[in-house]
C-alpha cells in the first residue's frame, strides 16, 4: 500500500508542476491542459518506479507505452471537457480566465 501512495504522490506532483507551468501561460487551451497533465502523471509515476525499484530501464520499457496512453486519455479528457464546457455554456469564461 505505502507503494501506491507513494506513485500516487509522484503523479501528483508532476501534474501540480505542469499545471502551474499552464498558469504561468505555456501551455493554452482545455485540451492542451488535459494532454499536458495526462502525460506528466505518468511520468512521474514511471520516474518515482525507477527510483524506488532501482531499476532505469522502467524508463525505456514502460515510459513510451505511458506517454502514448497519456496522451489518448488526455486528449479524450479534453474532448469530454470542452463538449461540457460548451454545453454549460461556460466555455468562453474558462478561456477569458486562463488567458
Amino acid at each position: 500500500r505505502l507503494w501506491a501512495v507513494i506513485l500516487i504522490a509522484a503523479a501528483f506532483v508532476a501534474s501540480v508542476v505542469v499545471y502551474v507551468l499552464i498558469r504561468k501561460g505555456i501551455i493554452r487551451g482545455v485540451m492542451g491542459t488535459s494532454l499536458a497533465g495526462a502525460i506528466a502523471h505518468n511520468i512521474g509515476q514511471v520516474l518515482m518506479a525507477c527510483v524506488v525499484l532501482h531499476s532505469p530501464q522502467l524508463l525505456i520499457t514502460y515510459l513510451p507505452f505511458l506517454i502514448g496512453i497519456g496522451a489518448a486519455v488526455g486528449c479524450l479528457t479534453g474532448v469530454v471537457t470542452e463538449r461540457v464546457l460548451k454545453a454549460l455554456k461556460i466555455h468562453s469564461e474558462f478561456r477569458t480566465q486562463n488567458s
